[in-house]
């Protein structure tokens, strides 16, 4: 699909004529699908994938309580294995009480919901989201 079929010369571009341009060229093609699609993929799976194939944990120490008596007491060394099971990933929302809009200067009454990309740019917010993981830990008590 051509979306510019005649030939034109610099001189002859107006604003109007590039955001004409534009406009149909979004049209056609959507506004940066590839961006979303990328964001959305990297935090359906890949944030999920390094939290769990790069933050397992395998730590042996000494039991400082060996020389108690009972079962503690036989225990020299304690192997700990930590695996993440699950990461769910929430949507990024607003809870500031007040928000001010740093292209107008304004303050704004009290926001809560959905934050998107252009709200977190314009009101200086970190666009960030909630990570709840869930995690199965091993500890194997070694004697002599």
């Amino acid at each position: 699909m051509s979306v510019l079929s005649t030939p034109y010369h610099d001189d002859d571009v107006t604003k109007s004529d590039l955001l004409a341009f534009l406009t149909r060229i979004i049209d056609a093609r959507g506004s940066v699908p590839h961006h979303i699609d990328s964001m959305n993929d990297f935090c359906i799976e890949g944030i999920p994938s390094i939290i769990k194939r790069g933050f397992a944990i395998n730590h042996s120490f000494v039991n400082t309580r060996s020389g108690d008596a009972g079962a503690d007491g036989e225990i020299r060394t304690i192997n700990v294995h930590l695996e993440f099971e699950s990461v769910d990933i929430g949507r990024p929302t607003i809870q500031d009480a007040r928000i001010t809009d740093t292209s107008t200067g304004q303050s704004q009454p009290e926001m809560t919901g959905p934050m998107y990309p252009n709200f977190a740019r314009t009101a200086l917010r970190t666009y960030a989201m909630p990570i709840t993981v869930t995690a199965r830990v091993i500890a194997i008590g070694l004697g002599d």
